[in-house]
């Protein structure tokens, strides 16, 4: 009796014991795992890029004179996507605007056409202040800079430029007019975005996958 109750306890151990593992739902809950991860990855990475573009759109009308909107708005974001072998999001100029935004990265030479592009239509004179007074806080004329010289006493225009007539007699050059200008590296597009995203990157992407993946738990 004492034998049949004995192997009878031990037969419920043994069930009671038991742990049932279902293989199928374990591979969906690491599918959904890796698929959480990877959407956190490309997340984390797009926020960074669109962050990186609304602040190089800024830098630019610091550093570019009279930039159009069009110019401006030539900085743009390639998403990153979960789909990728390796997630990558990439901030850049489009190409119509980066054919004449090359010289203000790279140093080169500017004529009527290429600033005209970059500053819109309508203004396609290069504009050089010759005089202190006409520089504005760039260091270059700024918007309307003719019309605002003239409107001085004693000014007039000529092919070359803005003069004011001096009282001693003769006159003085304000502004200049060119056809071309050389210029030095003024945007720094590269420097600056790279210098903006690398220290956001990793704690954006960890924080994004972080919260993928409390998502997936969940569900």
């Amino acid at each position: 009796m004492r034998d049949t109750k004995t192997s009878c306890y031990n037969s419920l151990m043994s069930k009671s014991s038991l742990v049932s593992i279902d293989a199928r739902a374990a591979l969906r809950g690491l599918s959904k795992v890796g698929e959480a991860t990877a959407f956190g990855v490309a997340r984390g990475l797009n926020d960074v890029a669109f962050q990186a573009m609304r602040f190089e759109r800024g830098n630019m009308q610091k550093r570019l004179d009279r930039p159009s909107r069009f110019t401006i708005s030539g900085t743009q974001v390639e998403k990153a996507s979960k789909n990728q072998g390796v997630p990558e999001a990439a901030v850049f100029i489009e190409d119509k605007r980066a054919k004449y935004l090359a010289a203000q990265e790279h140093g080169g030479t500017e004529t009527r056409s290429t600033i005209g592009a970059t500053r819109g239509s309508g203004s396609n004179a290069i504009v050089i202040p010759v005089a202190r007074e006409m520089e504005n806080a760039l260091g270059s004329a700024g918007r309307n800079a003719v019309r605002r010289a003239l409107r001085l006493r004693g000014t007039y225009k000529t092919a070359d430029g803005v003069f004011r007539r001096e009282a001693g007699g003769g006159s003085k050059m304000l502004l200049a007019f060119a056809e071309r200008i050389v210029l030095r590296p003024n945007l720094h597009f590269v420097d600056d975005v790279t210098e903006f995203v690398r220290p956001r990157i990793g704690p954006a992407v960890s924080a994004s996958v972080d919260r993928a993946l409390a998502r997936a738990v969940r569900s």
